[in-house]
C-alpha cells in the first residue's frame, strides 16, 4: 500500500514533467525520489511510458512513392468551378482523419488494445486507488467510476471498494488489498491458468460470482480458487499464507501439489512449503 506521502508524490509526476511545480514543490518531490526506491521506480516507469506516447504520436512522413501511388489511385471527375475548393476541403478532412487514426493507434499501442469496460464502482469507503491499463500512475476512485480490463485496484488500511460487473457479479476489495482484473486470462507465472480471473497480490476480497464472463477464479502466488458460481472470500498474506472460505456453491482450491474440494462453510489455509492445506477455525479471519 502506498503511504500518503508516496501517493502525493506520484500524483505530482505530470506537473513535475511539465514544469508546473514551483521551486519548493519540485525540490520536495525530487528529494523524496532520492530516498524512496518505490517512487523512484514509479517515476522512471512513468517517464518511459511518456516517451513511448510521445514517440507514438510523433508525425511521420509518408514515403514519396507511397504518396504518388495514392494520388494515382484517386479518380476525380472533371473539375468544375468549385472543384478546387472541394478538393482542398477533402484533403483537410483526410488529414483530420489521419491524425485521429494516429492518436487512436498510439492509445491502442499503449493499452494493448484492451480497454473494454467490465463494470463500475458501486460503493466506497475511504479513498481507494485505481490504475487503469496504460495509465502512468494510480488515481483516486470515485463512486460510479468505470472499471476496465487490466485495471489495478489498491486499498489502504481504512479503504474498501465494491465493484459491480456487467454480468451481475460483485467484488468487494477489502482494506489493505491489491488486485488486478485480468479478464483476458493474463497474469504472471500462469496465475489464473489462462482463464479470466482476479489476481490478488495481497489482502482480502469477497466475491459473488454470477457467470464466468469477467472472472472465473481468484489467483494468488500460492494457489487459485475456482468456482462455477456463488460467494467466496480469499485472503492472501504475501509469503505467509492463503486463506479461503466458500460461502455457498461449489469450488476447488488448486495449488502446486494438487487440489482440494471446497465445501460451503469450510475454511482452508495454505502455507508456503506445505504439501496441502489444512482446515482452520472461523477465528482465523480476525488474524
Amino acid at each position: 500500500m502506498l503511504r500518503a506521502d508516496c501517493r502525493q508524490v506520484q500524483k505530482s509526476f505530470l506537473a513535475l514533467e511539465e514544469g508546473r511545480l514551483d521551486a519548493a514543490g519540485a525540490a520536495k518531490v525530487r528529494g523524496h525520489l532520492s530516498v524512496c526506491p518505490e517512487c523512484r521506480a514509479a517515476w522512471e516507469g512513468w517517464q518511459a511510458d511518456a516517451r513511448l506516447l510521445r514517440d507514438a504520436l510523433a508525425p511521420a512522413r509518408a514515403p514519396r512513392n507511397a504518396v504518388e501511388a495514392a494520388m494515382a489511385a484517386i479518380r476525380l471527375p472533371a473539375p468544375k468551378r468549385s472543384g478546387v475548393r472541394r478538393l482542398a476541403v477533402g484533403w483537410q478532412v483526410a488529414a483530420v482523419a489521419a491524425a485521429a487514426i494516429l492518436v487512436v493507434g498510439a492509445v491502442m499501442i499503449l493499452t494493448g488494445g484492451r480497454t473494454r469496460r467490465v463494470g463500475e464502482v458501486v460503493s466506497l469507503t475511504g479513498q481507494p486507488l485505481a490504475q487503469q491499463r496504460g495509465a502512468h500512475y494510480a488515481s483516486a476512485l470515485g463512486l460510479g467510476a468505470g472499471i476496465y480490463e487490466g485495471c489495478r485496484l489498491m486499498t489502504g488500511a481504512q479503504d474498501e471498494a465494491e465493484l459491480s460487473f456487467k454480468d451481475g457479479s460483485r467484488l468487494v476489495v477489502k482494506q489493505g488489498a491489491e488486485v488486478r482484473l485480468d479478464s483476458l486470462g493474463e497474469g504472471p507465472g500462469g496465475t489464473g491458468h489462462g482463464l479470466p480471473h482476479i489476481c490478488l497480490s495481497r489482502g482480502e476480497v469477497l466475491c459473488d460470482l454470477k457467470s464466468p464472463q469477467y472472472f472465473r477464479c481468484v489467483g494468488t502466488p500460492l494457489g487459485c480458487v475456482f468456482t462455477g458460481g456463488g460467494r467466496f472470500r480469499v485472503r492472501y498474506v504475501p509469503e505467509t499464507m492463503l486463506v479461503v472460505q466458500l460461502l455457498d456453491g461449489a469450488g476447488v482450491l488448486s495449488y502446486g501439489a494438487g487440489e482440494t474440494r471446497l465445501n460451503p462453510g469450510d475454511i482452508w489455509v495454505l502455507e508456503p512449503g506445505t504439501s496441502k492445506p489444512w482446515q482452520a477455525p472461523g477465528t482465523i479471519w480476525g488474524r
